[in-house]
């Protein structure tokens, strides 16, 4: 097998943890460290095909016939959770000093289950990031759209914000290619000036991911002014800030978490992160079609 096949192969069985066939688009945007042209990878996805290791059926391709059709059937619940997660980022982005609501993890990956909750990354002015998320959370909890215990399904998870002034996640990843999976996944819902910044930012992604197109535009129209005076409500936030930081670590989710940042520019809080498993799952898939490459 050469280094195009694997490449290709690599893709498809990423997403194929999760049962997510991908378009021939897909899989040449996610390709890792491999700049294919659209004839390279036409070529290599047909060798890969005669020797039965893809599928193709319906525009999608696939390790098997089984990850197509779950991909099919997940579109009606997909379009459930997008349409949801447009409402959920409308009333977020209304918010004082949100700068950027951004759809992350398995809905804007597409690889969801009826069960999925729905995960933003939220970017805040300076100074803000405290004052603007207790506003949004009191929104959405009264709106009913907030995850807690006991409802998860199609409801927000914020658990990931940053200000204007720290959008450099490198510090924070597990490993290169899946952080650059998890950055080019993200979508874009509202504030695109900013997703812009934090990608310009983050702009290894373009070594990594070298077919990769950021998203041009945003779901949601409009960008909130700059220049906001980061002065006001300063007290507030910081009695928020060390509120917030009271309750995280009472809480027993998070009370033994290393994955718990709680800063003045960041909140990043996961009681379990699964990405990690994600490339070795990946590596478990191309060792059972390939054992001796």
């Amino acid at each position: 097998m050469n280094k195009e096949e694997l490449s290709v192969l690599e893709v498809v069985a990423y997403f194929g943890q999760w049962q997510r066939a991908l378009t021939f688009i897909e899989i040449k945007n996610f390709l890792y460290q491999q700049p294919l042209s659209d004839e390279q990878l036409a070529n290599t996805v047909n060798n890969l095909c005669n020797k039965h290791k893809l599928v193709v059926d319906c525009g999608y391709i696939a390790l098997s016939q089984s990850s197509i059709t779950a991909t099919i059937n997940r579109q009606t619940t997909l379009t459930i959770l997008r349409q949801r997660a447009l409402r959920i980022a409308s009333i977020i982005s209304s918010t004082p000093y949100i700068q950027s609501v951004i759809l992350m993890n398995s809905v804007a990956m597409q690889t969801n289950r009826k069960e999925s909750d729905i995960d933003f990354l939220v970017i805040t002015a300076p100074g803000h990031l405290y004052f603007a998320r207790a506003l949004a959370l009191i929104k959405l909890k009264i709106l009913g759209l907030h995850k807690n215990h006991h409802l998860q399904a199609g409801r927000a998870c914020l658990g990931y914000w940053l200000t204007e002034d720290n959008l450099d996640v490198r510090k924070y990843r597990c490993d290169d290619r899946t952080n650059a999976m998890w950055i080019a996944t993200m979508v874009p819902l509202f504030g695109v000036q900013t997703y812009n910044q934090f990608i310009k930012v983050n702009d290894y992604i373009f070594d990594l991911l070298p077919n990769w197109k950021k998203h041009q535009v945003a779901h949601l129209a409009g960008d909130k002014e700059q220049g906001l005076d980061v002065g006001k409500y300063g007290v507030l936030e910081k009695i928020i800030f060390h509120l917030s930081q009271r309750k995280i670590m009472r809480d027993s989710e998070f009370a033994n978490s290393k994955l718990l940042v709680c800063a003045p520019n960041i909140l990043k809080m996961h009681s379990v992160d699964h990405r990690p498993n994600y490339i070795r799952k990946m590596q478990s898939i191309l060792d059972i079609l390939s054992p001796k490459r």
